[in-house]
């Protein structure tokens, strides 16, 4: 179906399930399973992979892979991403050298970034939580999902090793919860994100994503029921794409228009 019906032009980057390393159904079924077979989750989730990219390798063929069909191995830890290495070993030792039938390793939610301001956990004005927002970005910060820190060095060092490429399958900016939101803060959250200086921090953000050649880094999302609020989006009007900052941010940091300069009260 994929083959017949998908543009020829474009590239199929395959996962298998979604954030497997949580506390998701998908988790539940993935640990189930590996008990079944006597295996660790880690090698249960990686020999999905593994039969995931041999399917695809079945119908598009043994050229395509790692070209058009590029298979992720997608896990995260929190304060390293020690089980991708663990898991490219497993690979290589069962099925051979992981990076003819893997294309890249995802750094799991490594493209967020937040702190206790902007989730709303703890109350703060508007000019409060968007200064927050860009100093949260900083190396080494354990609340910040820059590519820059340890976590994600650790990673790109693990993709390195093993000959394969580095994702980000999801990022932005971690805000105060939609879907429970706390009545104190979630107002300043909301007009805190919809402030023009909100870009400056997301493209902080992003800009180190895309000096590691990271071949995709998704921003979660352009607009859904949990970004209702104009939170966790690109937009909150589909109609008015631009309506805060987010949406042309992105588009500058992939060249459609000019970054301009960060005010001066952020870049402290």
């Amino acid at each position: 179906l994929i083959k017949s019906r998908l543009n020829s032009n474009r590239n199929i980057y395959v996962e298998v399930d979604n954030e497997v390393w949580g506390s998701l159904t998908p988790t539940d079924y993935n640990a189930l399973e590996a008990a079944a077979l006597g295996i660790q989750p880690y090698k249960n989730y990686a020999r999905h992979a593994h039969k995931a990219a041999m399917a695809f390798k079945t119908v598009f063929g043994d050229t395509a892979m790692n070209k058009k069909i590029r298979v992720d191995l997608n896990w995260w830890d929190f304060g390293t991403n020690a089980t991708l290495d663990l898991m490219c070993g497993y690979l290589t030792s069962t099925y051979g050298a992981v990076n003819q039938y893997i294309y890249s390793l995802g750094a799991g939610p490594g493209g967020y970034f937040g702190n206790e301001y902007m989730t709303g956990s703890k109350a703060a004005s508007v000019e409060d939580i968007v200064i927050s927002s860009y100093k949260s970005t900083t190396p080494g910060d354990a609340n910040s999902g820059e590519m820059d820190t340890a976590f994600t060095n650790f990673t790109a060092g693990i993709a390195k090793k093993y000959g394969l490429a580095l994702t980000a399958k999801e990022g932005g900016a971690a805000m105060c919860n939609p879907l429970d939101p706390n009545p104190v803060t979630t107002k300043n959250c909301i007009m805190a994100y919809r402030d023009s200086c909100m870009a400056a921090s997301i493209r902080k953000n992003y800009l180190p994503i895309l000096e590691y050649g990271t071949t995709v880094a998704n921003y979660y999302a352009l607009s859904n029921k949990y970004g209702r609020y104009g939170c966790w989006g690109l937009t909150d009007d589909i109609n008015n794409l631009s309506r805060n900052s987010a949406y042309k941010a992105l588009q500058e940091l992939m060249g459609d228009l000019k970054s301009p300069t960060p005010p001066k009260d952020l870049s402290a």
